[in-house]
């Protein structure tokens, strides 16, 4: 439309181009004539009153005189009838200019219309097509019927609304349940309310909390209405130092799944939070400090390092639930199983490794621990510098990691989020993306509401479009010559 709508501007400029240079000659001509009217006007009074004036003049005078006048009125008689003509002509031209612009405004109206509706029309129906869409991608994969996915899309929405979130991304954040595994509409129902004010209040992607939710539930063996405490005991031993809530969020869950068979529920997230929190003082970052627990984790359990314990007596997994069992926390019943390995190896060298953890500089003291794991025997994961970057900080800070690990679990029950969540919602930026989610919410609706009649237009534009081109197939010199007549137009807008 636009393009047609340009080419007609185009032609229509140039005739109208020549068109008033033709009439602007007109009222140039006009203007002489009127001059010329006067001048001849002047020129007959001044021979009316000469006639006057020497009425007793002779015969031939007079006579000279009348042949004068009566010249001058047939001259002024043609002036006048010309000076009508052009006239009409000219008041003909203005009313074509005022109809030719009013036609102009007009088609410039239309088409801005045609467009303020496309620019609205499209995004909510493209809008409304990709939420349909990522819907129909959960219904598969969950084997919902049409009912229960159009009832999760209407809680996902109006969970969007009331948290602040986009519905793309809470799409996402369900998205990533149901690949977890989780589909039941109930857990659903309880996780996704958490999810969404905790991504607001921290922060973090809705879908990141959602794996949180899936290690929690699968790993963790929690209960999907108690991940609102998973929350708070994470949000309190992130206030506890530098390893935040958001940190935790992206560690938690790698480092869940290794904790599954030595601690589940509420403590294993409290055992996490607390040793992510000791770790980070003997690291340079969060990420260095969660690959050292990490690492530690993947060594203690590892085959070679159970056998290497298992050769001295210990039973590396019986010992560790035994001191559960006593009220020990397993990361600390790891540390006292790891000693009496040291000391069952040698008193000499549970005595070095406790020397050699209290140099301050990095370099002598891994060059300490390596000649203690070599001249020892003492296996691979003494060797690991990151394991060991672990375990310093672990020792030297063990009354701090059980105070984190006690006030998490009693901070289970309070809503540590609520605050942060309230003081969010207050900045300029989340009210900015309240009109947003809003604008979003409202396009998507009124693209469900045409999406059924754009659908049912494809339908009926498809058989047109088959018989063009087949008409195409048939017809190619009319192509070749409507392609001409295009580049011949197009050449004309250029050149003007």
């Amino acid at each position: 439309m636009s393009g047609q709508f340009s080419v007609g501007v185009v032609i229509g400029g140039m005739i109208g181009s020549t068109f008033r240079s033709a009439m602007s000659g007109t009222r140039r001509a006009l203007d002489s004539l009127s001059d010329t009217s006067r001048r001849l006007q002047e020129r007959q009074n001044a021979l009316t009153r000469a006639t006057e004036r020497y009425g007793q003049l002779g015969s031939s005078r007079m006579q000279h005189l009348n042949s004068e006048l009566l010249r001058v009125s047939r001259t002024m008689e043609q002036i006048e009838r010309q000076q009508r003509r052009l006239s009409a002509a000219s008041a003909t031209s203005d009313a074509l200019k005022a109809n030719r612009m009013a036609l102009y405004g007009q088609g410039i109206e239309a088409y801005g219309m045609a467009q303020t509706v496309y620019h609205t029309v499209s995004p909510a129906v493209q809008q409304s097509m990709s939420f349909q869409d990522k819907m129909i991608d959960m219904s598969i994969t969950a084997k919902y019927d049409n009912k229960t996915r159009d009832a999760l899309a209407g809680q996902i929405k109006g969970w969007a609304l009331k948290y602040n979130q986009y519905q793309d991304e809470l799409q996402e954040a369900v998205g990533s349940l149901i690949s977890d595994n989780i589909d039941n509409l109930s857990d659903i129902g309880f996780l996704m309310p958490d999810i969404a004010r905790a991504a607001t209040a921290t922060r973090t992607s809705a879908q990141d909390w959602a794996k949180v939710a899936a290690v929690w539930q699968n790993s963790l063996k929690g209960a999907a209405r108690d991940f609102g405490a998973v929350q708070n005991i994470m949000a309190y031993a992130g206030d506890q130092g530098s390893f935040e809530i958001p940190d935790q969020v992206k560690w938690m869950q790698s480092l869940a799944p290794m904790m599954a068979g030595l601690a589940s529920g509420k403590e294993a997230v409290a055992e996490i939070g607390a040793s992510l929190q000791i770790a980070k003082i003997g690291a340079g970052s969060t990420d260095e400090a969660a690959n050292n627990f990490k690492n530690f984790l993947t060594k203690i359990f590892a085959r070679d390092t159970q056998k290497q314990f298992a050769d001295l007596g210990i039973d590396l997994q019986g010992s560790i639930a035994s001191y559960k069992a006593a009220g020990i926390s397993p990361i600390e019943g790891m540390l006292s199983v790891i000693e009496r390995y040291l000391n069952a190896k040698s008193p000499e060298a549970l005595a070095g490794f406790k020397s050699a953890m209290k140099i301050k500089n990095d370099t002598a003291r891994d060059e300490a621990l390596q000649a203690l794991a070599k001249n020892f025997g003492l296996g691979d994961m003494f060797a690991d510098m990151q394991v060991m970057a672990f375990i310093r900080p672990m020792l030297a800070n063990m009354d701090r990691y059980r105070e984190i690990r006690a006030g998490a679990l009693r901070a289970a029950d309070n809503d540590l989020l609520a605050s942060a969540y309230d003081q969010r919602l207050k900045s300029p930026l989340e009210a900015t993306k309240t009109l947003m989610v809003s604008s979003r919410d409202l396009a998507i609706t009124l693209g469900d509401q045409l999406a059924p009649s754009f659908i049912s237009l494809t339908q009926e534009l498809l058989p047109l479009i088959q018989g063009t081109k087949h008409w195409v197939a048939t017809h190619p010199q009319f192509v070749s010559g409507a392609f001409k007549l295009i580049s011949a137009l197009l050449a004309i807008k250029i050149a003007t």
